[in-house]
């Protein structure tokens, strides 16, 4: 096992060296195309619906890189161009 400390401040230990230490923010995609051929940019927008209830949100911003999982499987990534009102 070995120490590690979390994105929110805890530290814990991990039987494994091999470990994702990336925050999970949920997103829910609201604008784009309906279907993209792979490896080809995207252009959408994404909805952080839990906003008001998580700080972790703030971090999300214009220029942050960030991977699209579903669960431990990257299925995309990107970077944050900016906010909409």
């Amino acid at each position: 096992m070995m120490p590690v400390e979390y994105a929110d401040g805890r530290k814990g230990e991990q039987w494994t060296e091999r470990y994702i230490d990336e925050e999970y923010l949920g997103v829910f995609f609201e604008g784009g195309p309906d279907n993209g051929a792979p490896g080809q940019p995207l252009l959408v927008t994404l909805l952080l619906p839990f906003w008001s209830e998580c700080s972790e949100y703030k971090k999300f911003q214009p220029g942050v890189d960030f991977t699209l999982r579903e669960g431990s499987h990257i299925v995309g990534y990107g970077k944050a161009l900016r906010w909409m009102s």
